[in-house]
This record gives C-alpha cells, structure tokens and sequence, in this order.
C-alpha cells in the first residue's frame, strides 16, 4: 500500500482537486490502517458531481470514523461517542444517495447499537465516578474528623470522664434522696396509723364515757324511781303521824317562844315543846315513853331511855 499511497499522492500534485484521486488515495490509506488521513481524503473526494462517488465516498469515510472511534473506545469514551457520531452521519448521507445500498444500512445499524451501548456504559461509569468521588470527600471529611477528634481525644476523655463521674454521683445522690423519701413516708405513714390509732382509742373512751354516763344515768333514774316509790310508801303508812308531827312542831297559837327555846332554834335545835310534841307521837307507834326535862336529875329507867 506505500506505493499507491506514493503513486497517488504524486498525481495529486498535478491534479489536486480531481475527485477521484483523492478517493484512491482515501482507499489506499484506509487499506494500510491510516484511518485518520483516509477520512481526510474521502472528505476531499466528496467535492464532485458524481452522486455514486459522492455515496462512496459518504460510506468509506462512514467506515474509517468508526474505526478511529474503536481505538480509543477503552481510553476516551467520550471522544469514541463523538467519532461514532460522525460515521452515523457519513452512513445516513450514503443511504440517503443509495438507499439499496444495503452494507451501509447494515453498517449504520451496528454502529446505532454500538453508540447506544456505550453511551449506556458511560452514563454506568459516570454514576459510578460520582459515587467514588463522594465516597473519597466523605473518607477525606471523616479521616479530616478523624485527626481532629485525635487531637482533642485527650481533652474529650477527660471529659467523658469527668460526665460519667457526674452521672455515677448524681445516681448516688438520687439513691440516697430516695432513700430520705422513702424514710420520710415510712414515717408519715406510721404517723398517720399512730394517729388514727389514737383516734380510734380516743373515740373508744368517749363511747365508753358515753356508756358510763348513759349507765348511770339510768341507775340514778332507778335509784330515784326507787326513793319515790319509798317516799310514797312512808306517806302512805306514816302520813298520819307526820301530819301530827307537823302540827305538833307548830307552837300553839297565841303562845309566844321563850327566848330560850328561840336560842335553841338559832342553833339549830328543837324546843321543849317541840321535843314534847315529837315524844307524845311516838308514844302510839312504841309505846308510853317517860320525857326527861334536860337539866333535872336522873329519872326512874322505865320502857325507853331518851
């Protein structure tokens, strides 16, 4: 292929805008592998009236894009997407010159799928770069986190420990509140049944006071029924000499009190005629009874001494 490459680029220098010289030569570069400078020729070669070797022209330069875009399909995706592009559009306008042309249909058909496939491929990777890129600021953030929580790991466990001391004296400080509290109800508890106990008892002794008052109250209504009912006894059997008594007690009328007898009464004593009047009242319940005068002698001890 280096001598027609050579033989054509020749004529080219006599020629150079024949339309099929540049297409001979794009054939022959493209057959030794330089798909980049065949491109260029059959870019050249479409300069011409003839449909059929523009179509050709359309469809070998289709070829040598797809080819470039193959080589750097691992390295450069993007730049692989832009070359397919390109051979998509060199196919699109050979059909559009031949639409029998069949191997161009075919061709356009292949590159179609294989544009969509890495276009999925890289949208895959770009995610996946995204994903990495993030992962790698995040491990950046935390390892940055990282130092600094180191550098102050000191200071930060003085400080959890100085929280947990506080905590463990606050829990005991809670134990013994509660502690007090229960104690304190404990106490308040027994205060109450101590009360309620005293209460208890206290209306106990006033019920039983009650009882006692009630119980006398009736013995004393008994005892009182009782007396009446004596009472009425004696006034029933003794009225008669009591009536007698009452009179007797009652100096005669229009007879006046010796100023002794009225000392006596000042004293609290019977006179002679009252001690004389009570003497002859009993005289009909015992028997005759002799009255001795106070202040005379003795008298002869007959029946009942006085």
């Amino acid at each position: 292929y280096e001598q027609a490459i050579k033989y054509y680029q020749d004529l080219l220098q006599s020629k150079p805008d024949d339309p099929i010289l540049h297409y001979n030569l794009g054939d022959a570069l493209y057959r030794d592998k330089k798909y980049e400078q065949a491109v260029a020729e059959f870019t050249h070669g479409l300069q011409t009236e003839d449909l059929s070797l523009q179509a050709k022209n359309y469809y070998n330069r289709g070829n040598g894009q797809y080819l470039m875009g193959t080589a750097t399909e691992k390295t450069d995706p993007e730049h692989t997407m832009k070359l397919w592009q390109q051979a998509l559009d060199s196919y699109k306008a050979a059909i559009a010159l031949q639409p029998d042309d069949k191997q161009a249909v075919h061709n356009r058909e292949l590159v179609e799928k294989k544009l969509a496939q890495l276009k999925k491929q890289d949208q895959k990777k770009k995610q996946q770069n995204n994903n990495q890129q993030e992962n790698n600021k995040k491990k950046k953030k935390d390892n940055k986190q990282q130092e600094k929580n180191k550098s102050n790991g000191g200071q930060d466990q003085q400080k959890n420990k100085d929280k947990g001391d506080q905590g463990r004296e606050n829990k005991k400080n809670k134990g013994k509140q509660d502690r007090k509290e229960q104690q304190e109800n404990r106490q308040q508890s027994q205060d109450r049944k101590d009360k309620d106990q005293q209460q208890s008892g206290s209306s106990t002794e006033q019920q039983k006071n009650k009882d006692d008052k009630k119980n006398q109250a009736a013995g004393s209504s008994k005892e009182q029924k009782d007396r009446q009912q004596n009472n009425k006894q004696d006034k029933t059997g003794g009225s008669a000499g009591q009536q007698q008594k009452g009179k007797d007690k009652q100096p005669p009328r229009g007879q006046e009190m010796s100023r002794q007898d009225m000392v006596r009464r000042m004293e609290g004593k019977m006179t002679r005629q009252e001690a004389k009047n009570l003497l002859e009242s009993l005289k009909g319940e015992q028997g005759e009874l002799n009255f001795i005068p106070q202040g005379s002698g003795s008298a002869d001890k007959e029946g009942r001494n006085w």
